[in-house]
């Protein structure tokens, strides 16, 4: 076994233990701080006015194909291999892994679940570096070895480790390949990234079988002979200890709340190196023993979801992931109105003027709340209001308005818009980002009646004080409100009306400076019914953020992972859509991300998908979902979804995929209404003038509250603590839950 050459250590258990308890995901194999390197796509200057930043930004557009001539260039790659011209062929690869381009390419398409995976272009080159036959492999590192050995050094001795993953997108088949691919890991799983921690280590195992445990679009394949290519192309001839990485993979596995795959990998492990050793927390143990105890510790460390405090809702679905439970409010026969607010957009009142064929209420608003405020948005405004009494937040005037969206900056609907709408807002420590602005994008990029919908960010500590907006380059407008994390800001964009862009961009969080913007797909959208070109379609994309991943769902056929820091796409998957939903009303959607897996509901396509959060590969497909409407989040190995009915989906084992138990209530004629919540004991599923409570375990209802008065068509749930908050179509309501006599 060659000796590490960092020398780095994998951290005791107990720090282990104490940094999930402390809902840190930060275990690594080695105490090193990270130093992240953002490569800037298209920089902007900012023009001040006060203390205020607006930030204006361009960005060159990424198709979603590599150029052509790529392609043929790699068609005759294999050409130049098959007339065994090795000398050319490699002179040809490495002059294609130089090509500077962020073009994808398809990797397979998988008639089962008819979807395609895309990687970028370069990615492709170094999957064929990888896979040079042993002289040519030699002839390659012959050329490139200095150049990485250079960069690795350089990545060890100034703590930047852009330069380690240079060598993985550039020469990913040298012999630093192997050491850097598991550093990189390393920092992902400090992150709390485990999935990408898995990508990385898994490309050091050249046994599939060793693989198989820690790959869960083959463990849980949508059908039996779906044998898609596998997206994990192995480093050739790795010098690192198969036992060692699989060691860090059952760990990681672990420490993503992954305890049946940790324990797979784990008995993996036991047959094939029963007495491999390594070092843990600076001292030699015998990684068998070591990581069953830790297996065994896991039973009370937290399960899937996280459980958010009970004074704080920052962000849409509660948390970055998608995937947070409110806490269990205590129990009461009744709700007693504590006091209502009435809610004016006037971009909504204009829409239900101008469509006579609105179908049914709108629940736009999605608040959040901290330290006993609640926060709301309509189109052009920010409200707040004391979550106790209902009053203004700040000041001393009645009304809670606390940011309007200058005339300027606003383009108020001209026709009946199309889609769905979303009022969403982030907060991330002392900061509150908000989308405010038209929801739809302007016909053309110079249509110069259009004013642009913004990211704006404010300071909660100074009363809502504006910090900085963000506007995008002519023709881009922002989908929803970003999700923010230590790496950034990053938000969704779309430009067009017929012909729909889809991106991502991430922003520089203490100035909204544009750091990179990352087109995606393009989409042509068309109305099923008449085959016209849609007009006007408003849509409310947001982004999930797990480490240093950004999941992106377009709702417009493509699925994607890019990387946090450059805006690299890591994956892309293409699924079916352009199929009608019926009775749902699936906006937002995010991926939501649960212990490597993604679970979506696309607003383009009737079923519910679960990828490999770490190769894009499609696990399951629940097909017939089309009455789904919301994904509350996942408890255990069950996905909660409701609208129609509440359904709970199974994610894990034979019968991932599968629905396990419904409940619907006897007065079907009742439409549900709005989004519910999640806890660690119950579903909220509200409907017209009802919230019905569901047993999370057995399904059965175990009350129903009365909401009829304020909200007849009831609203969108949140729970806080003993209170009950509902956003109807045009008003809010808080009720109090009364005790249990």
């Amino acid at each position: 076994m060659a000796e590490n050459r960092t020398g780095f250590q994998i951290l005791s258990p107990r720090f282990v233990h104490e940094s999930i308890t402390a809902t840190v995901a930060v275990i690594v194999f080695f105490a090193l701080a990270v130093s992240c390197c953002a490569q800037t796509v298209s920089e902007q200057s900012a023009e001040s006015s006060g203390s205020v930043q607006t930030v204006e930004s361009e960005s060159p557009v990424v198709p979603l194909q590599a150029d052509p001539a790529l392609v043929v260039e790699t068609a005759r790659f294999q050409a130049l291999m098959a007339a065994d011209r090795q000398t050319e062929a490699l002179d040809l690869l490495i002059r294609l892994s130089r090509t500077d381009t962020s073009g994808l390419m398809p990797l397979d398409s998988s008639p089962s679940t008819e979807a395609t995976r895309y990687v970028p272009f370069a990615d492709s080159v170094q999957r064929q570096l990888r896979q040079l036959p042993p002289e040519m492999l030699a002839d390659y590192r012959a050329r490139v070895d200095g150049l990485a050995d250079r960069w690795f050094r350089r990545a060890l001795d100034t703590r930047d480790w852009s330069y380690l993953q240079r060598i993985v997108d550039e020469v990913s088949a040298s012999t630093s390949g192997d050491q850097s691919l598991l550093l990189l890991g390393e920092l992902s799983l400090r992150s709390g990234d485990s999935s990408a921690a898995r990508a990385y280590w898994l490309q050091l195992l050249c046994n599939r079988a060793d693989r198989a445990p820690f790959e869960p679009g083959l463990s849980l394949a949508v059908s039996a002979t779906d044998a898609p290519q596998d997206l994990i192309v192995p480093y050739p001839d790795s010098k690192i200890d198969p036992a060692a990485v699989i060691a860090r993979l059952v760990l990681a596995e672990l420490l993503g709340g992954n305890r049946d795959r940790a324990q797979a990998g784990l008995a993996q492990l036991r047959a094939k190196y029963p007495d491999a050793s390594g070092h843990f927390g600076g001292r030699a143990v015998r990684y068998v023993d070591h990581l069953s105890e830790l297996i065994e510790q896991s039973v009370d460390w937290p399960t899937s979801g996280e459980v958010n405090q009970a004074d704080r809702w920052q962000t849409f679905a509660g948390s970055a992931a998608r995937n947070r439970r409110a806490v269990d409010p205590p129990g009461g026969d009744s709700l007693r109105l504590a006091w209502e607010l009435k809610l004016a957009d006037e971009e909504l009142a204009a829409e239900r003027s101008l469509a006579a064929d609105v179908d049914g209420p709108m629940f736009p608003f999605f608040p959040v709340q901290v330290d006993n405020r609640i926060y709301l948005r309509m189109a052009r405004q920010l409200l707040a209001v004391n979550a106790t009494s209902g009053v203004a937040a700040f000041g001393s005037g009645d009304s809670p308005l606390v940011y309007q969206l200058p005339d300027d900056d606003w383009s108020p609907p001209v026709g009946p818009v199309g889609g769905e709408i979303a009022r969403t807002l982030t907060v991330d420590g002392d900061r509150l980002f908000a989308r405010l602005g038209a929801s739809v994008p302007p016909r053309s990029a110079g249509d110069d009646e259009y004013r642009q919908a913004q990211i704006v960010c404010f300071d909660l500590r100074a009363e809502c004080r504006l910090v900085w907006r963000f506007r995008p380059a002519s023709g881009w407008t922002v989908e929803g409100s970003p999700v923010v994390g230590a790496a950034g800001v990053f938000v969704g964009l779309r430009r067009g009306d017929v012909l729909v862009e889809s991106a991502v961009a991430r922003l520089d969080r203490d100035t909204g400076r544009l750091r990179w913007l990352r087109p995606l797909a393009s989409t042509r959208r068309e109305d099923s019914s008449s085959g016209q070109a849609w007009q006007g379609e408003a849509s409310s994309n947001l982004a999930a953020l797990v480490g240093e991943t950004v999941y992106y769902n377009t709702n417009r056929g493509v699925l994607a992972a890019l990387r946090a820091d450059d805006g690299q796409v890591r994956w892309l998957t293409k699924y079916r859509s352009g199929e009608e939903v019926s009775q749902s009303y699936r906006v937002p959607s995010p991926c939501i991300y649960d212990r490597g897996i993604l679970l979506v509901a696309p607003g383009d396509s009737p079923a519910v998908l679960a990828l490999d959060a770490a190769t894009g590969r499609t696990s399951w497909r629940l097909a017939d979902a089309a009455g789904v409407s919301h994904l509350l989040g996942v408890a255990g190995d069950r996905l909660i979804a409701t609208g129609a009915r509440v359904v709970w989906i199974n994610t894990t084992g034979e019968k991932a995929g599968i629905v396990t138990k419904s409940w619907q209530p006897a007065d079907t004629n009742i439409r549900a209404t709005g989004r519910g919540q999640l806890t660690d004991t119950s579903v909220w599923f509200p409907r017209a003038g009802k919230i019905h409570v569901l047993d999370l375990q057995t399904g059965g209802e175990s009350r129903t509250y009365d909401i009829s008065g304020p909200l007849p068509n009831g609203g969108n749930v949140m729970l806080l603590d003993r209170h009950v908050f509902v956003t109807g179509e045009d008003r809010a309501a808080m009720f109090q839950i009364e005790p249990t006599q």
